[in-house]
């Protein structure tokens, strides 16, 4: 009889430890990284040596008569806005999943990842002798993310890169990209990260929201993008746990990470 009781006892206390494990992976979301972990998961740029020569002729098809372009050189990114791409750390093919105000599940996989020197190019739409539109092109750090819906057919790509402003001083941008079905279309949603990459100390990105709740679950430091009229998503975004969320504005449906 004694011996029945321990078993009794021992089953319950297997079974209530279980639950306490199913219910812990049922709420928690994203690892939360620190900075330092995260730069060990990017690692060392992937091609340190290749060369780069700015193109009169990329991105646009003209040439010096109807366009300005200017060489800057080269720009880095910081190391605390490589700090603040935690998905990096996950390997290809595994995912994430946000949840909507339903209940309803989506599951995000992350196809692609990379961290290389790439050729960057921008107008800022300044002109130059002869009231020519300028554009600048200059060699930079890229840190790239590709995750996929394969449910909706649809494609984000993250890109973390330095963008010069003036002279002395610019800021790290993460920009994403979405894609929807075969459409070769991109719409581009921009997200201020870092300011002052040149001078004195960096400075961390401002985050929009110190605390901000997203259906029923608080973050705090969250950096949400503001989408023009013609772009179809907003983003929610951390540095501590990366992509938090999104609003699909066509669909007028609010979307968090599980």
């Amino acid at each position: 009889m004694p011996n029945a009781i321990i078993s009794r006892s021992l089953l319950l206390m297997l079974l209530i430890a279980l639950s306490m494990l199913s219910c812990k992976k049922e709420d928690v979301g994203p690892k939360s990284h620190t900075s330092e972990e995260v730069l060990e998961c990017v690692g060392e740029i992937e091609n340190p040596d290749d060369e780069f020569v700015c193109d009169d002729d990329y991105p646009y098809d003209t040439n010096n008569d109807s366009r300005c372009m200017e060489d800057l050189g080269g720009f880095s990114l910081l190391d605390e806005s490589k700090g603040c791409v935690p998905t990096f750390c996950m390997n290809i093919g595994e995912e994430l999943v946000f949840v909507n105000k339903g209940g309803e599940e989506l599951v995000v996989t992350l196809a692609d990842k990379s961290y290389s020197k790439s050729m960057c190019y921008y107008s800022p739409n300044f002109d130059c002798e002869f009231l020519l539109p300028v554009s600048y092109c200059y060699e930079c750090d890229v840190v790239y993310l590709e995750l996929t819906v394969p449910s909706k057919n649809l494609e984000f790509r993250f890109k973390l890169y330095p963008a010069p402003l003036f002279q002395d001083n610019g800021e790290d941008r993460l920009f994403v990209y979405s894609r929807t079905g075969n459409s070769g279309s991109f719409q581009i949603e921009g997200i201020l990260f870092r300011n002052n990459y040149h001078v004195g100390t960096p400075s961390y990105p401002t985050p929009t929201h110190d605390e901000i709740s997203i259906l029923g679950k608080k973050y705090m430091n969250v950096i949400k993008s503001e989408a023009e009229i013609w772009d179809h998503f907003n983003f929610y975004y951390s540095c501590e746990q990366g992509w938090i969320g999104f609003y699909d504005k066509s669909a007028d449906e609010l979307w968090r990470i599980k």
